[in-house]
């Protein structure tokens, strides 16, 4: 019969291969889902080719100009690079 030393390292072993496989489990899980699942958001520019008007689709590098019914207008320059 193992001793009490030896039975609580088993067990001790046991519950951290247990947590390893629970980890393993869900990194690969939200992996997947971070490939598989697409990307909504795309860089739109405005290049102003055709007119001054915002919702023109011609002024917009994509041809479409924003979509929905949220768009981010930035008015000034980047200070630095992120």
């Amino acid at each position: 019969m193992p001793d009490l030393q030896t039975r609580h390292t088993r067990a001790v072993a046991a519950i951290s291969s247990d947590r390893f496989h629970k980890y393993l489990m869900t990194s690969a899980a939200v992996a997947l889902i971070s490939i598989v699942v697409p990307s909504f958001a795309a860089a739109n520019e405005w290049t102003g080719a055709i007119s001054n008007d915002f919702f023109e689709p011609g002024n917009w590098d994509d041809g479409a100009g924003p979509q929905g019914d949220s768009s981010s207008v930035n008015n000034g320059s980047a200070i630095g690079t992120i």
